[in-house]
């Protein structure tokens, strides 16, 4: 593998800020620029190469969907090509196509979820999603006035930079920590959040969005789910997805006690019964749908193996 391709993906791999769909794009580029920087001289080495950063690539943010969809997409039109250059050309518009659709499909929810955002409303919303951004942003060129309450997600409180970015679309928003979404709910009309992986388990976001579901279900607010079909995770890859433990200083710098335990994830997993729906780039699928949808999606051999 070219060092530079290697280089990317480690910086795709320690990235805990940017949302799943800036990071797919990130990846896209990666799999385009792959024939640039190969060096192989025929098919199968190529195919080998492919096969080796593929494989990179989706272990590289686990728990993010996208990623898997993307390289089984580009895998899957490679397994199409057999001559050297048609296979290069082949890996390299598909993954420049998967990047560019992404863009479209954001604006695609945006416009999908314009009903869900009503004039005079106040929406819940947690962690930085440039999905859930999209929505409010279409919302405002509708002409709808409403306020957003946005939760900072620890640990790294990327939701800071999220209310900044709601600010700039001239769009009233409130920045709570947390611990306080029971306190705010009050009011609270309806709840937005984006997702990194939707599976027939549920929906997996940034952690807290289980706790938000849990307590907009309390409150009787419809809690929604933002999130493109490249994020849909079928049964047959439900054991290669996992939740992974994060940096423990995140959390306490240093250890105190040996008795002190410190767990540090970056996500939950929402149960889709507490969820009033999934936005997708499509239409709005009820939780009993979501199964079904998955059923329909192909996955390349390569993605099924250890």
């Amino acid at each position: 593998m070219h060092p530079e391709i290697h280089e990317q993906i480690d910086a795709i791999a320690a990235d805990h800020l940017s949302g799943a769909t800036d990071i797919t794009r990130r990846a896209a580029g990666v799999l385009a620029s792959l024939p640039v920087y190969s060096d192989t001289m025929s098919a199968g080495d190529f195919r080998a190469e492919l096969t080796e950063v593929a494989r990179e690539l989706a272990a590289a943010q686990p728990s993010m969907t996208s990623l898997f969809t993307l390289v089984n997409q580009v895998l899957l039109a490679a397994e199409e090509e057999e001559e050297f250059g048609r296979l290069m050309t082949a890996v390299e518009h598909t993954a420049k196509d998967f990047g560019e659709e992404l863009t479209n499909r954001l604006n695609q929810i945006a416009q999908t979820a314009l009903p869900l955002i009503h004039d005079g409303a106040t929406i819940m919303t947690i962690s930085s999603s440039s999905t859930v951004l999209a929505a409010l942003e279409r919302a405002q060129e509708a002409d709808k006035r409403f306020r957003v309450i946005c939760l900072e997600s620890r640990p790294q409180r990327e939701g800071i930079d999220f209310a900044k970015q709601v600010a700039e679309l001239e769009i009233d928003v409130t920045l709570v920590v947390d611990a306080g979404m029971a306190h705010f709910m009050d009011g609270v009309n309806t709840v937005l959040f984006g997702a990194d992986t939707i599976s027939p388990r549920g929906l997996v976001n940034k952690i807290g969005t289980y706790a938000l579901a849990l307590t907009a279900d309390a409150h009787g607010v419809p809690a929604y789910g933002l999130a493109g079909t490249e994020k849909f995770l079928p049964a047959s890859l439900l054991d290669r997805f996992e939740i992974e433990q994060q940096d423990l200083r995140e959390v306490l710098d240093e250890p105190v006690h040996p008795r002190l335990d410190v767990v540090n994830v970056y996500f939950d997993l929402t149960p889709l019964h507490f969820v009033a729906g999934v936005v997708t780039e499509h239409d709005v699928l009820a939780p009993a749908d979501v199964e079904e949808r998955l059923r329909t999606i192909e996955i390349h051999p390569t993605l099924l193996v250890g």
